[in-house]
């Protein structure tokens, strides 16, 4: 029994290592298999080097003439710093403040609290609509063929719009090439750009055009129009809160009461001779927008190209690995692509 009990430890035993000998085999011929086949693939891939090449320059060129073919523009930018107003409940005295709010009275002036509004207002399709309209934007967006730098002109697509008449053209369909509200407000919500820095608080408006004449008047119109907004909002309700407060003096027989009434209307009335005569309502000008001398492309198109070329060679590289490894054709691809290139010359 102990011999038996020997030789079945023993077999055990040579069968753990046997085990062990083919699992060790096995590994090294699975890596062995694992180097042959990048090197394979490498071989492959350098074979068809000069068609990964033609195939990335091809997309590359494309993606040049793309870049070039876009209309140059020109950027213009001004920044602008949100006004504080000096007329809060604080300037006038806790008690007016607190009286002001129970009664429904906003006597606070405008401020960083404002600049989100306006935020909002100049990237908004009514208030952009109204602008385009009053300043007859869409001309300039949709019919003008190139700005000339020699001469300072404006040279523009006769074939849409007639500048004589100031009047759209008809398409050969009948239909007037003249824009909807919202083309033209998608039109030039895509060449405008409104950034808030957040440490200053300070408005970037940046707008492109193809006339750098264009761009800086648009760019001063739009901040003009934001300041109308608010101005003629502000004009309104200060002179409604006159109004009530006028009515509450009259029917008040108290006479604290009616001196808390004139102070409030007497801050109602400097609010309102400041928005009256204050262009710069909301937004100062810090830095004015200037015409610029030369175009602005949009150089992140360049990463286009870059992503040709790379999409390119790996295009390349995977048609190398199709006709060697699923195709099954042991010969260069670029020799075959040499010897069709032949063929086709010869038929030439």
């Amino acid at each position: 029994m102990k011999n038996a009990d020997r030789n079945i430890d023993h077999v055990e035993e040579k069968i753990d290592h046997l085990t062990k000998l083919l699992l060790s085999s096995g590994s090294e011929h699975r890596s062995n298999e694992m180097v042959v086949s990048m090197q394979d693939i490498c071989i492959c891939v350098w074979g068809g080097k000069y068609s990964v090449v033609l195939i990335g320059f091809v997309l590359a060129c494309v993606a040049l003439f793309y870049f070039e073919s876009q209309p140059q523009l020109y950027k213009s930018q001004g920044i602008y710093a949100a006004k504080e107003s000096n007329f809060g409940p604080s300037a006038i005295g806790g008690q007016l403040g607190g009286l002001a709010a129970f009664a429904g009275i906003d006597l606070r002036g405008g401020g960083a609290s404002e600049v989100g509004k306006a935020l909002t207002l100049s990237t908004s399709w009514p208030f952009l609509d109204s602008v385009i309209s009053q300043n007859d934007w869409a001309p300039l967006l949709f019919a003008v063929d190139r700005w000339s730098a020699k001469d300072g002109k404006i040279y523009w697509n006769e074939n849409k719009y007639d500048t004589l008449q100031r009047e759209w053209k008809l398409s050969k369909s009948g239909v007037p090439f003249e824009p909807t509200s919202f083309e033209a407000y998608k039109a030039f919500i895509k060449n405008l750009s409104i950034e808030q820095d957040s440490k200053s608080g300070m408005l970037t408006v940046t707008v492109w055009h193809r006339s750098p004449v264009v761009a800086k008047n648009m760019v001063e119109k739009l901040v003009q129009s934001i300041n109308q907004h608010f101005q003629v909002r502000d004009v309104e309700k200060t002179k409604k809160n006159i109004a009530y407060l006028e009515e509450k003096i009259a029917n008040t027989g108290v006479a604290q009461m009616k001196n808390v009434f004139y102070g409030m209307v007497e801050n109602q009335m400097q609010k309102l001779m400041l928005a009256e005569v204050d262009a710069d309502y909301i937004l100062d000008v810090v830095v004015p927008p200037r015409v610029a001398e030369r175009s602005s492309k949009n150089y992140s198109l360049l990463f286009l190209v870059g992503c040709a070329v790379g999409f390119g060679a790996i295009l390349g590289a995977a048609i190398a690995l199709t006709v060697k490894f699923i195709l099954g054709v042991d010969a260069r691809l670029d020799m075959a692509l040499i010897d069709l290139l032949k063929k086709k010359c010869a038929k030439l």
